[in-house]
């Protein structure tokens, strides 16, 4: 189940649990807010923040995102944080949010990646390192807190261990694809070589675990 690959790879996908009318929903948001990119001058990426503010999400859709969450942070409540809606292109200085790997939080978090269009190798897949999961805790013991400061979350790739480097795993998937993901979990973005990519990201914390 959803639970117990996210525990064991960081991830699981989420889209046999959506009805065709949630699908038909979600893909209205991409098309409102993508006519409002400006290419022009931008530096290969645009985010539009907390657009469930403007554009209400459908609420079979959340209702299932935010149950999975309370069963995975084992607690009745979760606390729904965020969306951002963000799109990538190719540009000649593109260096979009996110690359390198990194982790989101040192709290407990979950995020749901609507991507929108497909994505290959090409146009910026999202990379997850899997088995990375609570990375922080796996480091922080014997190193990390006497090397940096506590709140950083990105990490040289010369101090992750080989064992998790050779689990790298690309998103590569077809349009309206929906993953569940442990933002604890080490993952990057990456550069967009042609096209561009579409993305929808929900959040969810448990806010007992946050330091």
């Amino acid at each position: 189940n959803e639970i117990k690959k996210i525990c064991e790879l960081g991830f699981s996908q989420f889209n046999h649990h959506l009805t065709s009318e949630d699908l038909t929903e979600i893909k209205k948001i991409d098309d409102v807010i993508k006519e409002k990119v400006q290419v022009n001058g931008a530096p290969g990426f645009q985010r539009f923040h907390n657009i469930h503010n403007e554009h209400a999400l459908p609420k079979g859709f959340f209702n299932k995102c935010n149950e999975l969450a309370k069963e995975y942070f084992n607690t009745s409540s979760s606390t729904f944080e965020a969306t951002q809606y963000q799109i990538s292109w190719h540009h000649p200085q593109n260096n979009p949010p996110g690359l390198g790997y990194h982790v989101d939080d040192y709290g407990k978090i979950l995020k749901f990646f609507i991507f929108f269009n497909e994505v290959t190798d090409k146009n910026g897949p999202f990379k997850i390192l899997e088995s990375s999961r609570n990375f922080m805790k796996m480091i922080h013991g014997f190193m990390w807190i006497w090397l940096t400061n506590l709140k950083r979350t990105y990490y040289e790739i010369d101090h992750i261990p080989s064992s998790l480097l050779k689990n790298e795993r690309k998103f590569l998937c077809s349009p309206m694809s929906i993953y569940a993901v442990d933002t604890s979990s080490l993952h990057s973005a990456s550069q967009v070589i042609e096209g561009e990519r579409r993305i929808l990201v929900l959040t969810f914390r448990d806010t007992r675990f946050e330091i």
